[in-house]
């Protein structure tokens, strides 16, 4: 996309499908938020921790992987081109910054809504929850960086 730029991630984002998690990333820039899948069934996932990381996968299912990986793995998709990215799982999310009605995070979980639909994930990352850590103040600040007046963030 023209004149975008990258402002940050969410990382470790899980949701919880029949059989097992399901783990993700938000990816922010100043034009869209992009969710993308961090798993086994993510070939372009999987093909950039091999090149970046040979033998890291070899040991098990890539969503077992652990919270320092996906943040890992998220740096490195953000080195890509991220329409390649987009394109590369048809399960990756794309929403329009201005579609974005609302973000809602606290320690435990971030809502997005926008006026079509309400995607809920729980915050995995370990760092999140230790409140002497800036992770969730350094989430809170990308988020309102790209959605300004949006976010509702909750400090517990």
């Amino acid at each position: 996309m023209e004149d975008e730029f990258t402002i940050g991630y969410v990382d470790n984002l899980a949701s919880f499908g029949i059989i097992e998690p399901s783990r993700a990333s938000l990816i922010l820039t100043n034009k869209r938020l992009i969710i993308v899948y961090i798993d086994s069934t993510n070939s372009f996932f999987a093909s950039v921790m091999v090149e970046n990381q040979f033998g890291v996968l070899a040991e098990g299912m890539v969503n077992r992987i652990s919270a320092d990986e996906i943040k890992k793995a998220t740096r490195l998709i953000l080195e890509r081109n991220l329409d390649d990215v987009i394109n590369a799982d048809p399960r990756t999310i794309v929403l329009d910054v201005n579609d974005v009605q609302q973000v809602k995070i606290d320690r435990r979980k971030i809502t997005i809504i926008t006026d079509k639909r309400k995607f809920h994930f729980k915050l995995a990352n370990p760092d999140v929850k230790n409140k002497q850590s800036d992770t969730y103040d350094t989430y809170v600040d990308f988020l309102r960086t790209t959605l300004p007046n949006k976010v509702i963030a909750k400090n517990p």
